[in-house]
């Protein structure tokens, strides 16, 4: 016999909606797309031992090209140099427009199952917050990442808020 599920009566809405009704939903997602990408980049580069003059000479570019690269907050960046930034530490850039499913728990966000960020996702929830609410927003949590959670999430964001 099957299993069905009922949707949950106690759950609001995503917390993507409530990006997008603020009006901050493509700025919160390229910041952590960046924030992702700058620390993926350093991590390669603190891994493979490559120093920042070592890694900008294999890009063939400035010091200061390659500190706005590595830069988190900085969300100018060239495609070209992004490919530039990869290749420098032996990856590539995989690049792809997905669907975006019509409703999402606001207490998960959907990642794939080696996903080792756990903190970045946070760290972005965080900024949001603080962004938000300004110095209301300021907090103490913590991040903790595994590798399933229910409806295949890799990461559960709680938030106990007074008002």
């Amino acid at each position: 016999m099957a299993k069905t599920t009922k949707p949950n009566p106690h759950m609001g809405s995503s917390f993507d909606d409530f990006l997008k009704e603020d009006g901050i939903y493509e700025e919160v997602q390229a910041r952590a797309l960046k924030r992702a990408l700058a620390e993926q980049l350093g991590d390669a580069m603190q891994s493979g031992k490559i120093s920042k003059v070592s890694m900008a000479q294999r890009m063939a570019t400035s010091r200061s090209q390659l500190d706005r690269v590595l830069d988190p907050s900085n969300l100018s960046i060239q495609l070209d140099t992004l490919i530039k930034a990869a290749s420098a530490v032996g990856r590539t850039v995989e690049i792809r427009l997905k669907t975006t499913p019509s409703e999402r728990a606001l207490r998960q966000r959907e990642q794939d199952a080696s996903m080792r960020l756990h903190s970045k996702v946070s760290d972005g929830a965080s900024d949001v917050l603080f962004r938000v609410l300004g110095e209301a927003g300021r907090h103490t949590r913590t991040s903790v990442g595994v590798a399933q959670l229910p409806k295949g999430a890799t990461v559960e964001l709680d938030l106990m808020a007074a008002i």
